[in-house]
């Protein structure tokens, strides 16, 4: 439900500003295109870090929404460009005619560009889903995972890394069986 709705927040995004990078020029818009490709270029890890707190603050932890909007925001330059690639192939001249006919910048985006553009929304759509369905390290930072470890480590009084991996990967240690793995590794001075 996540990634599918995430998906439909992508791509609608993206069809906007894929239209936009498409059909208007600026500096500004292409200024703005290499900001979005740019913070893109970020591994997740880094855009966590200041977002944690923000929506600690804001009460969104530990709820589905949160999780859509960060995939929709990651990912929403992808679909854009996608679709502005695709939008390009789309000659400017229908554009023109439908004006000539009397028709609005939103009439031309829905009735014009979108049905001419559905090939291109559905890979989109199939990249965003993918790799919402495939991204691990948002749902583990901001969903319940993540409060295990943290109740243990504050019921304990103590922060072990290796009760931190138990958590990292249910299923395939048991409890305390992690350390055997990792203690040479990371945990050198415990």
């Amino acid at each position: 439900m996540i990634a599918v709705l995430a998906t439909l927040l992508t791509v609608t995004a993206s069809v906007l500003a894929g239209y936009v990078y498409s059909r208007y020029r600026s500096s500004a818009i292409g200024a703005s295109a290499l900001f979005m490709l740019a913070i893109r270029l970020l591994p997740p890890i880094v855009i966590i870090l200041p977002l944690f707190p923000a929506t600690s603050v804001l009460g969104l932890n530990d709820t589905y929404a949160i999780l859509v909007m960060l995939y929709a925001t990651f990912f929403v330059s992808l679909g854009s460009m996608v679709l502005k690639t695709y939008i390009d192939g789309i000659p400017e001249e229908l554009d023109d005619a439908a004006c000539i006919d009397g028709a609005s910048e939103v009439q031309i985006l829905l009735r014009l560009i979108v049905p001419l553009a559905a090939p291109g929304m559905v890979a989109a759509a199939v990249f965003v889903f993918v790799y919402a369905w495939n991204e691990y390290l948002f749902a583990f930072v901001f969903h319940h995972v993540l409060w295990i470890v943290d109740a243990y480590c504050y019921a304990t009084n103590r922060v072990d890394i290796n009760r931190g991996f138990d958590g990292f990967i249910p299923g395939v240690f048991k409890s305390g069986e992690s350390h055997l793995l990792f203690r040479g590794s990371l945990t050198g001075w415990y």
